[in-house]
Order: structure tokens, then sequence, then C-alpha cells
């Protein structure tokens, strides 16, 4: 049985199949079913990766508030 790769810096999209065997290159964005991809740009990536940061602050922000509050 084979197995896909999906490379550094890619989002697959909630239902996108990604076949046996298929690799995903970096810096794309796959959807569809089979899967389709799109490439992703600096600013894309960025603006990604300043909502997860901004999530993760939320969260240890959120932990935090829990513990001080027992």
């Amino acid at each position: 049985m084979g197995s896909a790769t999906v490379e550094f810096d890619c989002i697959v999209a909630a239902n996108a199949v990604v076949l046996q065997d298929q690799t995903v290159p970096e810096r794309l964005l796959t959807y569809s079913a089979p899967a389709e991809t799109s490439p992703l740009f600096d600013d894309q990536l960025d603006r990604i990766s300043e909502t997860c940061d901004h999530y993760i602050n939320l969260e240890q922000r959120s932990v935090c508030h829990a513990i001080l509050s027992c």
C-alpha cells in the first residue's frame, strides 16, 4: 500500500482527497476531490502565521486565566 506526502507549508482543505502515492509539493493549497492545488504566496503564508499566533496567544491566556481562577 502506498502513502501520500504533503510537503512543508501546505494547507489541505477540509474534504480534500489526496490520493495514494500523491505528493503535494511545498507552499500549495490543496482542495477538492481528487486533490487540486493552488500556490500559496508569501503574503498568504504570513497572514496564516499571524492567525495561528493569535489563536495560540488566546489559548495561553485562557489557560492562564483558568489556573488563576481556581
